[in-house]
């Protein structure tokens, strides 16, 4: 893959230096933003690899949608750090994705709030990839999702970091930077960072049974920003920076040795995510 990028870029990107009803889950909104600034560093220019961003509407009562999971993951597998998986549950197909009494219930008002603007399916299971429109809507069936992921590929000059700082066990900052290679007109573009978290075991519904030990990765836990993002508020011309951080009270009832911090490039016009990064939150 050609790349026509400084080295000072790569320099920039990776060096170290409300309550909401969740069925008994208690999610914090953050506390404060930190670092939130914009600039202009002549030194970015070009593009990089653009990373896709599938994410599949799911739920503990679909027969299905273990079938999905596993697409997702043999997708996983094969495109690496290339793809993020984000799992939905959906308040509003209750027969598909009702918890089980006295389990967990999964559904989040964020999945619901995506859904809604990018469009709920009939059924499950189903999913985005990119919340592009390949035809009428966004949603696709599995079988759709490989040929959808390989139309997406290529570059973009869009760069994109997430970095951490663990500061408790009940606290981390989650530093965003977004970084444009080329002048973009006049487009307008967003920030969206979610919570994931996976090896959530409950419940599962199969053809013909259930699976009492069934295995949940890539649940969407929360939202850090605004569910459908936060506005760039600066023209996006070529060399233009954004560094966003956000300090994150950490619920005690995930598991965050298996959570993770996911962000995603919005365009704000057409809600079409146009890069995405994820990072493991604690080692």
């Amino acid at each position: 893959m050609k790349q026509s990028f400084f080295i000072a870029l790569a320099a920039l990107f990776f060096a170290t230096a409300c309550e909401e009803e969740n069925h008994g889950v208690i999610f914090t909104r953050p506390l404060a933003p930190l670092l939130d600034t914009s600039y202009i560093d002549n030194a970015i220019t070009g593009q990089t690899f653009k990373t896709i961003f599938l994410e599949d509407l799911t739920g503990v009562r679909c027969v299905n949608c273990p079938q999905a999971a596993q697409k997702a993951k043999e997708l996983k597998q094969k495109m690496g750090d290339t793809l993020v998986v984000v799992g939905l549950y959906l308040k509003s197909l209750p027969n598909f994705t009702n918890g089980y009494q006295g389990q967990e219930d999964l559904r989040t008002e964020d999945a619901e709030t995506i859904a809604q603007a990018i469009g709920v399916p009939q059924g499950l299971p189903n999913g985005y990839v990119d919340r592009h429109r390949f035809g009428a809507s966004a949603g696709m069936p599995i079988n759709d999702w490989e040929p959808s992921i390989n139309q997406r590929k290529g570059n973009t000059p869009i760069f994109l970091s997430l970095q951490k700082e663990i500061r408790s066990d009940s606290q981390v900052v989650i530093k965003s930077k977004i970084a444009y290679g080329e002048n973009m007109g006049s487009a307008n573009h967003k920030l969206a960072i979610y919570i994931t978290e996976s090896g959530i075991r409950s419940t599962q519904a199969f053809i013909g049974g259930y699976d009492e030990d069934y295995i949940h990765d890539h649940v969407l836990r929360g939202s850090v920003t605004p569910t459908m993002g936060i506005l760039l508020t600066q023209s996006l011309e070529k060399g233009r920076v954004f560094e966003k951080d956000y300090e994150y009270k950490w619920n005690p009832k995930w598991n965050r040795l298996k959570s993770y911090a996911v962000a995603i490039v919005i365009d704000a016009n057409t809600e079409e995510v146009l890069q995405a990064k994820e990072i493991k939150l604690y080692d």
